[in-house]
């Protein structure tokens, strides 16, 4: 059995900036900060980093009360900020999850650096929630790796991935390659999002590809396991 990770943000699709449309108009609200500053590189990163990082960087204590404050207002904006800023399916993933359905062979789950609430509010408006078994998302994790670890984890104790099952990690930045590396992961880079393919072939990915319209994605995604 093959269990495809697909990253959200740049891969599946785009919110045209929705996230950090709820983020501004959280700090506002909860904490009276009347510009709040957002010079921070959000891709490839999780909302327990940017989420630390940015009261930070508008002068508030970064302890769990603050944490849970403002990511409890965050997560309350966020259908309103989607609605707001729309957004758009990337090319190909329509076509490729509908692949995906018809085989005996991968099952597909989400793993995004996204809040697992916010996350499955863009899966959800966009009609993509129910193509996936699980979404791990990075409330708490500092890190991609972190996350990346602890979803293998939940793989092998609920949802009977074996030593013999074949783990994919699909995403659009370096950070989606390296942390997919470090869980022995097969991994497929698309230049769908900020980086270009030339930068994502700097980390080694298994596949890099312009878009998930490529054939060579299908080939690998849904290629029968070895062990079948």
């Amino acid at each position: 059995m093959r269990y495809l990770l697909f990253d959200i943000d740049g891969t599946l699709l785009e919110t045209d900036g929705a996230g950090s449309h709820a983020i501004a108009a959280a700090l506002s609200a909860e904490f009276g900060v009347s510009e709040p500053s957002m010079r921070l590189n959000f891709s490839g990163k999780t909302d327990g980093y940017l989420l630390s990082e940015l009261l930070k960087r508008n002068g508030l204590p970064a302890d769990a009360s603050h944490l849970q404050r403002f990511r409890r207002s965050y997560l309350r904006r966020f259908t309103d900020s989607m609605r707001y800023c729309g957004g758009r399916l990337l090319p190909g993933v329509e076509s490729l999850l509908d692949r995906c359905q018809r085989s005996d062979d991968v099952r597909c789950f989400v793993m995004t650096g996204n809040c697992v609430a916010s996350g499955q509010a863009k899966l959800r408006h966009f009609n993509l929630l129910e193509r996936f078994e699980a979404v791990f998302g990075g409330d708490h994790d500092r890190s991609r790796d972190e996350l990346a670890v602890r979803t293998r984890q939940s793989l092998r104790q609920s949802h009977q991935c074996g030593v013999d099952d074949e783990i994919v990690v699909i995403g659009d930045t370096p950070a989606d390659v390296l942390c997919g590396q470090t869980i022995d992961a097969a991994t497929v880079a698309v230049a769908t999002g900020r980086y270009d393919l030339p930068t994502l072939r700097r980390v080694e990915p298994d596949l890099a590809c312009q878009t998930l319209c490529d054939g060579d994605v299908v080939s690998m995604l849904l290629r029968r396991c070895q062990s079948a």
